[in-house]
């Protein structure tokens, strides 16, 4: 897997900062054109400081560049890591989306990121295609890296599994909203996202062991005051 990681290195500024770039530029059009209108423009603002750029995102990147990968602005996002016997790591990471972006977007409201290591006890395809109400599972690859993908659907959320040689998988799912027409983000939001993750997500796995974790914090109800 080391050698998987020098070569993502060296391709993620070709494959990756493009896309940021765009989303960037796209997002500033986009407050230009908000400026027009006082309530526009606040609304924007609103959107945008929901999480601001340079927050990380459960160790694996910052805020600004998941949002670039995924086209869509961070709305909350809930993160846990856990080791097991013999030093096993595991990590959830789970995103919600706003449902109003004003930038190109796939309708999407949440996107879960799930890492972890499991006995091989059969083949990735054979292991896809046993889940209850899958279709459309296909393997695909991700130019750079080591071992296997599939990507597959159920009626509510789209799917991708990597598992790496040395046994460790990341399983995205991606929840289909049924604002637009569907649209398959295997290619266009997944892999590119897999790439990007690659070189940052067993690092981020193996810090201390966290619980659940919201960012931003949920608010607080104050106790309520004792009746005299």
């Amino acid at each position: 897997m080391a050698a998987a990681l020098v070569v993502v290195l060296a391709l993620w500024p070709a494959c990756g900062c493009a896309r940021v770039r765009q989303w960037r530029e796209a997002r500033a059009s986009a407050a230009a054109a908000a400026s027009a209108s006082a309530a526009d423009a606040a609304w924007y603002e609103r959107l945008r400081n929901i999480v601001p750029d340079d927050v990380d995102v459960c160790g694996l990147m910052s805020a600004g560049d998941m949002e670039a990968i995924l086209g869509q602005q961070l709305e909350t996002i809930t993160f846990s890591r856990h080791t097991y016997d013999e030093g096993r790591v595991a990590l959830s990471c789970y995103l919600r989306l706003t449902a109003g972006t004003p930038y190109e977007s796939f309708p999407t409201n949440t996107l879960e990121i799930m890492y972890d290591t499991r006995a091989r006890e059969r083949e990735l395809m054979e292991e896809v295609n046993a889940f209850d109400g899958v279709s459309n599972a296909r393997p695909v690859t991700a130019h750079g890296l080591e071992g296997e993908g599939a990507a597959y659907e159920f009626s509510s959320n789209y799917g991708l599994i990597w598992r790496y040689p040395d046994g460790y998988t990341i399983k995205f799912r991606m929840d289909k909203t049924h604002i637009a027409s569907p649209e398959d983000p295997t290619d266009t939001f997944l892999i590119p996202l897999l790439q990007r993750i690659t070189t940052t997500v067993h690092a981020a796995a193996s810090g201390p062991p966290q619980g659940e974790t919201v960012y931003p914090p949920r608010p607080t109800t104050p106790p309520a005051t004792p009746t005299p």
